[in-house]
């Protein structure tokens, strides 16, 4: 396989289409969904990345990977005033791991909905659930305090 051009999204879209078709039950499909989704995002066509982040959503066989993409969808939903949406989307069961970022921005989402004691409540859980050490709770703290 040669490599391709990072430029060239049509050709990135193409080959990760292939590979979540021809290869649906290998990693390497939900990885390929995450980065076609990232393209489509970036080149702003929210359709077609939530699309993909979907199919991640249900077909990734990592994880780390599927928990990426619920996230990376709500995120997207969000951008796109689909609150409700992007709160569905964070029911989607996924590895505990994620559980502190899920809650973050299940925080996101109700602190844009105007929601502050939802999003207060879903903040705090992030921050019990994440690493105390981390920057990502810090920041998480900041925006707790920004609803008081």
């Amino acid at each position: 396989m040669t490599a391709l051009d990072p430029k060239d999204t049509k050709a990135i879209q193409t080959a990760a289409g292939t590979i979540m078709d021809k290869f649906a039950a290998t990693p390497y499909a939900g990885r390929a969904s995450l980065i076609a989704a990232r393209i489509s995002h970036d080149s702003k066509d929210n359709k077609t990345a939530k699309t993909q982040l979907g199919w991640a959503t249900k077909n990734a066989k990592e994880d780390a990977v599927k928990a990426m993409a619920i996230l990376q969808l709500a995120a997207i939903q969000l951008e796109d005033a689909a609150y409700d949406d992007a709160l569905k989307t964070l029911t989607i069961s996924h590895d505990k791991a994620f559980d502190g970022l899920v809650a973050d921005m299940q925080g996101d989402v109700y602190a844009a909905q105007g929601k502050k004691i939802e999003a207060k409540q879903a903040y705090e859980k992030a921050i019990t659930s994440l690493d105390p050490r981390s920057q990502y709770q810090s920041f998480t703290r900041s925006k707790l305090e920004s609803l008081s």
